[in-house]
């Protein structure tokens, strides 16, 4: 897999491509976001994988600092968190990385 870029602040939803991965490294978790469509991702980690779920389809809802305010065109950004639309909201992200995926997991 080639990095393509490393995010510092944050990352919209105009910023990702269908096919890439998204690594989101929170305070307590890694997760990883496969781009599957607009705002449709395949998430595993964290506590999808704590509950067994992983992998999961899911959309997001937005960034949100963790108290109310959700900002639904962020994905991720560096010190808020990720809710998604089962509910779920990540701990604090401390960075991001954004990678083309491999083609071999798109085979059934």
């Amino acid at each position: 897999m080639k990095m393509r870029e490393h995010f510092k602040g944050e990352v919209s939803f105009s910023d990702l491509k269908i096919d890439e991965l998204l690594t989101v490294f929170t305070e307590n978790s890694v997760y990883t976001l496969e781009v599957i469509g607009h705002n449709d991702f395949i998430v595993s980690g964290g506590w999808f994988d704590q509950n067994g779920l992983s992998p999961y389809r899911t959309g997001i809802e937005g960034a949100t600092w963790g108290y109310g305010d959700i900002f639904p065109n962020i994905v991720a950004a560096a010190g808020m968190r990720i809710k998604f639309k089962n509910g779920i909201t990540t701990g604090r992200i401390k960075s991001i990385e954004l990678k083309k995926a491999m083609a071999w997991s798109f085979l059934s």
